[in-house]
C-alpha cells in the first residue's frame, strides 16, 4: 500500500504543478513535500520515465514533467505496476495516493475504471 500511495502522490504532485503552469517539479520539492527517501524517490521516478509517464527536463534527472496529456495517464496502469495488490492493507489516510489504495482495497483494481490523472486532480 505504501508503494501505491507514494507513487500516486509523486505523479499527482508533478501533474498538479504542470496543470497549474508551474512547469517542472524538482526532486527537492518532491522530497520536501512528500518526505520520501531519495533512493526510493529515484526508483519511482525511473519507473515512471521507463513507462513514459514522465520525462526529465534536465540532464541530471532532477526535474520532471508529464510526458503526455494528464488525461492519457491511467491510474489503474500505474497501480498495476507499483505493487502486488494482495499485500494491500486498509488504512484511513488523507492523500490522493492513499485514497486510491483504499478504493482498491474495498472494491478491487477494476473499480478505478477509466480514472486518469486529470480526473483525479480535478477531484482534489
Amino acid at each position: 500500500a505504501k508503494f501505491i500511495s507514494e507513487g500516486i502522490n509523486i505523479i499527482m504532485l508533478i501533474g498538479d504543478n504542470f496543470r497549474q503552469g508551474k512547469g517542472s517539479t524538482t526532486t527537492r520539492e518532491m522530497n520536501e513535500r512528500l518526505a520520501i527517501p531519495d533512493k526510493r524517490l529515484y526508483g519511482y521516478l525511473d519507473y515512471f520515465v521507463k513507462l513514459n509517464y514522465l520525462i526529465p527536463t534536465n540532464n541530471g534527472k532532477t526535474s520532471f514533467i508529464p510526458s503526455r496529456p494528464l488525461s492519457d495517464i491511467q491510474i489503474q496502469s500505474i497501480v498495476d505496476g507499483l505493487y502486488g495488490l494482495d499485500k494491500i492493507s486498509y488504512e484511513d489516510k488523507d492523500t490522493a495516493g492513499e485514497a486510491v489504495v483504499i478504493q482498491i482495497h474495498g472494491h478491487g483494481i477494476t473499480s478505478l475504471g477509466k480514472l486518469n490523472l486529470e480526473n483525479l486532480l480535478e477531484r482534489i
